[in-house]
């Protein structure tokens, strides 16, 4: 998952929690902060629509759980 960038640099985290960096320019075009990246087998990233669609609703519903409904 891409946490955040740093210049030309991605900061990413596996569910693992381990921390990666990336050159931004190896990322899939289109790839944004909380997306989910996956390597595939031949060395190159692939952006996770899914993985990245499951876990920003999960986000969403713990935020609301914490802070109430937003308008």
């Amino acid at each position: 998952m891409i946490d955040h960038f740093e210049g030309a640099w991605a900061v990413c985290e596996s569910q693992a929690g381990a921390i990666y960096h990336v050159q931004r320019e190896a990322l899939p075009a289109g790839a944004r902060e909380g997306d989910v990246v996956v390597a595939c087998g031949d060395g190159r990233l692939r952006l996770d629509h899914a993985a990245t669609a499951t876990r920003s609703a999960r986000v969403h519903a713990l935020h609301e759980k914490l802070f109430g409904k937003t308008e």
